[in-house]
């Protein structure tokens, strides 16, 4: 059947991360495929933050889908915050 047995907080690491892929998640923390605003992604300290979420995202059993929802709130957010700071520095 396709029904899937949620941990509980006595399961093991490896049942956890058995539902997790049951669920979507991909293979490994590098199997992310995110779309990522370039001016996020050029330099390597960048680089280093978006392996760094993909590892933790995995660890936390995202999927693609919501993993990719987490980089665009974040992306909106700082946007959000650069608009701001323009519209502030017009302002003074």
């Amino acid at each position: 059947g396709s029904r899937v047995k949620m941990p509980t907080e006595e399961s093991s690491d490896e049942e956890r991360s058995d539902f997790y892929n049951k669920l979507g998640r991909p293979e490994a923390p590098d199997k992310y495929e995110l779309q990522i605003d370039e001016r996020f992604s050029q330099n390597p300290a960048d680089q280093q933050k978006i392996n760094d979420f993909r590892e933790q995202a995995f660890k936390q059993g995202f999927t693609n889908t919501q993993a990719q929802k987490a980089v665009d709130f974040y992306t909106d957010m700082i946007n959000g915050s650069m608009i701001k700071m323009l519209l502030w520095d017009k302002l003074k």
